[in-house]
């Protein structure tokens, strides 16, 4: 598991700092100037597989994907943000949605978006290669943007993923594999792929 924080830094050198981390990323963001509040970071990432799992606590602040960006990305992902606590401000193919705590949203790393933090914001994070996102069969395509995470296959898909991030270091190969391929097929359900 990769962990990275902010503590120990200044406001300023952390907000720089996650800046270079995620402009370095390979799914490059740009963070727009650092507001007035004093800002903080704690982030943990878990591989599994092609997956990548992320749970962040951080401040507010702000960014975008731009064309720029999207081609230099390494890969083509859909991912899936859970939004746990805080407010988050979205824009993604021509759509505002206003992300707040129980909301799953799932986003094409293919296309620009923006994002505006409210507050202190604790989320999770779900990176699925495109070309992994199948339905019956043929590439999948998400039919729905939002869901709420506490209830029906949202709920199931969220404590996969959290008891996956929680517990992936335990699984052998073959468990990775099997966790892999259901957290695929329950992403691909709940958003109606």
């Amino acid at each position: 598991m990769y962990h990275w924080t902010s503590h120990g830094l200044s406001a300023s050198h952390a907000y720089e700092a996650w800046r270079d981390q995620l402009s370095n990323s390979s799914v490059p963001w740009h963070l727009n100037s650092q507001g007035e509040d004093p800002f903080s970071i704690n982030y943990a990432a878990q591989k599994i597989g092609k997956l990548a799992i992320t749970h962040c606590k951080f401040s507010a602040c702000s960014g975008y994907r731009n064309k720029t960006d999207i081609y230099q990305s390494a890969d083509a992902l859909y991912c899936i943000q859970f939004m746990v606590g805080g407010r988050e401000n979205v824009a993604y193919d021509d759509n505002r949605d206003i992300l707040l705590p129980s909301d799953a949203y799932i986003w094409d790393s293919e296309k620009e978006f923006t994002f505006c933090t409210k507050g202190k914001v604790k989320s999770f994070s779900l990176s699925i290669p495109r070309a992994s996102f199948f339905s019956r069969g043929k590439p999948g395509v998400p039919m729905v943007r939002k869901i709420d995470f506490e209830k029906g296959m949202g709920a199931l898909l969220f404590q996969t993923v959290l008891s996956t991030f929680n517990n992936g270091h335990a699984f052998s190969q073959g468990d990775s594999d099997v966790v892999e391929r259901a957290i695929i097929k329950l992403a691909t359900i709940a958003f109606h792929a």
